[in-house]
């Protein structure tokens, strides 16, 4: 590589690496979690692993994009400007981590699909679905292979891409070889968010529940659309007259488009941590709820003893420390625990007497008076999540 002039970024290339190094770093926190919660639940699989490849990749684009942030992008290259000759004799170095460039990107963008399908794989059992999926893998294959050896083999001989002062080199249409692969690229998105929904919608839940699993799967519309705009401004790139000043939006995109396609394919697998935090904030509420019962309950049975001193209640109440919930049976509500609540029938007063019930909402005991001789009976409800 030839000696490389290093110039200050202008204002739209610098705003337009902040943008991706932020994106970026959101992308590897979102990865990172997918990764831990698949570790503590169903384990760490082969889309986990295509996934965390993926933005190792994108990471290394990221790089790339701010190597050439540093060299002269967004200059126009023209006689005219100052720094017309140091840009020329970057041109080459420019080139060259194009060349680089343009494969990484692809095979991220495959990277990003492929982790999608094999997660497909891992949770869909109907026969059909699964072959749907093992044929699409291979399109995707396909797909990146055939592209990748159409951007290795446009010009003859290749190096010629980052070498035009070769005598006789030639090169295909690249903005034509572009737009096929963003097309393509387009086509491929919508055929692996498409695959699933057939299942989904066919799965014995609510309504709701359908939508919001379809809401997940397709989060990669937004890929789509990055990638429809990027479809748009590959037709503004000169790539033989002035490259780096016309190619920065479209650098931007990319990086932008497989740290985004990294995010939405991820966010699906933070849901064990949605839930958890759902299930601790409902509990919280509920223990409140509970604490204040058992006050009242406390209370209703410290009166209860003022008003007849010489006996002794034969009720009890026991409210375990576990996040609680009220429950309608058929005996009416009964509070119940996650790991199993205990409450002791209390027969010691009459179906008419309400006065034992201060602050309490609905009396939990039946009437009747306990004899001495008769069988106190302890009730227990568990509940359990399978």
């Amino acid at each position: 590589m030839a000696h490389v002039k290093f110039f200050p970024m202008p204002g739209l290339v610098q705003a337009h690496l902040v943008a991706n190094c932020v994106v970026m770093l959101i992308a590897i926190i979102v990865v990172g979690f997918r990764v831990l919660g698949r570790f503590l639940g169903i384990g760490v699989g082969l889309d986990d692993y295509i996934i965390m490849f993926g933005t190792a990749v994108g990471i290394t684009l990221l790089a790339l994009n701010g190597f050439w942030c540093t060299i002269g992008m967004g200059y126009n290259l023209k006689p005219t400007v100052p720094e017309y000759p140091d840009l020329l004799a970057n041109m080459g170095t420019v080139l060259q981590v194009l060349f680089g460039f343009q494969i990484l990107y692809l095979w991220a963008l495959a990277l990003v699909k492929l982790s999608v399908l094999f997660f497909y794989l891992r949770v869909f059992v109907e026969p059909r679905t699964k072959l749907a999926v093992k044929i699409t893998i291979g399109i995707v294959l396909l797909w990146a292979v055939g592209h990748t050896l159409g951007m290795v083999f446009a010009c003859s001989p290749i190096p010629f891409q980052w070498d035009p002062t070769i005598v006789g080199g030639s090169c295909g249409n690249l903005i034509t070889l572009y737009a096929v692969l963003i097309t393509t690229n387009i086509i491929t998105d919508l055929m692996v968010m498409a695959l699933p929904m057939h299942t989904v919608w066919h799965l014995k839940m609510r309504m709701a529940e359908k939508v919001g699993l379809t809401a997940c799967l397709t989060l990669g519309l937004a890929v789509v659309a990055t990638t429809c705009a990027r479809l748009v401004n590959v037709f503004n790139n000169d790539m033989r007259g002035n490259l780096i000043g016309t190619m920065p939006t479209t650098i931007f995109l990319c990086v932008f488009e497989v740290n985004l396609g990294l995010i939405c394919v991820s966010i699906p697998g933070l849901r064990p941590f949605y839930k958890r935090y759902k299930n601790h904030k409902s509990s919280s509420k509920i223990s409140g709820y509970t604490a204040d019962v058992e006050s009242s309950f406390k209370d209703s049975k410290r009166s209860k003893n003022r008003s007849d001193p010489g006996k002794v209640g034969t009720s009890a109440y026991a409210v375990s420390k576990g996040p609680s919930w009220e429950l309608e049976t058929l005996d009416g509500p009964r509070m119940m625990d996650q790991a199993g609540m205990t409450f002791y029938k209390d027969n010691s007063a009459g179906e008419g007497d309400n006065s034992n019930d201060s602050g309490s909402e609905k009396r939990l005991t039946k009437g009747g008076s306990l004899q001495s001789s008769a069988i106190a009976i302890e009730t227990r409800w568990a509940i359990t999540r399978d």
